[in-house]
């Protein structure tokens, strides 16, 4: 866990979380011209080898006041991924979040998906906040 302060407040908290042990991904084959041209690839981003995994980390339990602190966390989470050997860092927030601005100095694929809110008819709405997206759980 990452912790932030500022002026002796906590002002957010973030977690760095490998799930090598127990959850991976991997590349089974390359086809057509990314076979090909992997090994020159692996300079600019990391691709594993056929049948390897690919080494990543996930930014989880995320709690922050604003949008600066969830940049200094995320970039303390980066380096400290990297320095474990980590691959790729996972992140997820909602597409309105505005700490989306965060990834901007960071090469990043986004990716998509639907959030559906389910209730019974006892839970409250959620009037109009972002939901959490936790990608270490997805």
């Amino acid at each position: 866990f990452l912790v932030h302060r500022r002026g002796g407040e906590i002002v957010g908290v973030l977690a760095v979380w490998s799930q090598c042990a127990f959850r991976q991904t991997v590349a089974l084959r390359y086809h057509g011209l990314l076979r090909l041209l992997r090994p020159c690839l692996s300079w600019f981003r990391p691709l594993p080898r056929p049948g390897e995994a690919l080494r990543s980390a996930y930014v989880a339990f995320v709690s922050t006041d604003d949008v600066d602190a969830y940049r200094v966390l995320l970039s303390h989470a980066y380096e400290r991924a990297r320095r474990e050997g980590h691959e790729l860092l996972i992140a997820g927030l909602h597409e309105h979040d505005p700490r989306t601005e965060a990834f901007a100095s960071y090469r990043s694929t986004p990716f998509a998906g639907r959030l559906f809110s389910v209730d019974f008819g006892d839970a409250p709405p959620l009037d109009g906040r972002l939901p959490h997206v936790e990608a270490a759980l997805l």
